[in-house]
């Protein structure tokens, strides 16, 4: 869909690339990072529903993506800086979720129910101003304390 705000974000960043590869300046650089900072608002959207990374964290690795795609850019290729950043904003940010999950699989119903604890402890402290012991947070989720034990175990 064509839109003239969108054509002048495309003609604002093509003016500054081209003084950009003249004098590459971090004023420059952070200009184009503005103007394009949409790209990164919308990969971190993609992901922030498939994985337990907040928005902002997200937001933040891409943005390490998008400078690195504008110093890698070139304009004599031709290609729409859009279609050259948005592969290294993805890159950057499936790089940082795959380094950050855990090497052994924990059961989805596992992960759930160590979500539930944190829940679980913040209103035991709460109602009577001490930690839970595991017997008590196993007993709220209904679960065995072997079972917790290792849930527990699991994510340490």
């Amino acid at each position: 869909m064509y839109t003239p705000a969108k054509e002048n974000v495309k003609l604002e960043t093509l003016k500054l690339f081209q003084e950009y590869q003249k004098t590459p300046k971090t004023k420059l650089r952070n200009k184009i990072l503005e103007l394009n900072f949409g790209l990164v608002r919308k990969e971190a959207y993609h992901w922030v529903n498939q994985c337990p990374e907040s928005y902002e964290d997200l937001v933040q690795v891409g943005s390490l993506g998008l400078i690195r795609a504008i110093e890698r850019f070139s304009i004599e290729k031709g290609h729409a800086f859009s279609s050259f950043a948005v592969p290294y904003i993805r890159g950057e940010i499936q790089h940082y979720l795959r380094d950050k999950k855990y090497t052994v699989r924990i059961p989805r119903r596992w992960l759930e129910l160590g979500r539930q604890s944190m829940n679980v402890r913040q209103e035991f402290r709460e109602k009577f101003n001490r930690q839970p012991t595991d017997s008590e947070i196993a007993q709220v989720l209904e679960i065995s304390l072997k079972e917790w034990q290792d849930i527990k175990l699991a994510f340490k």
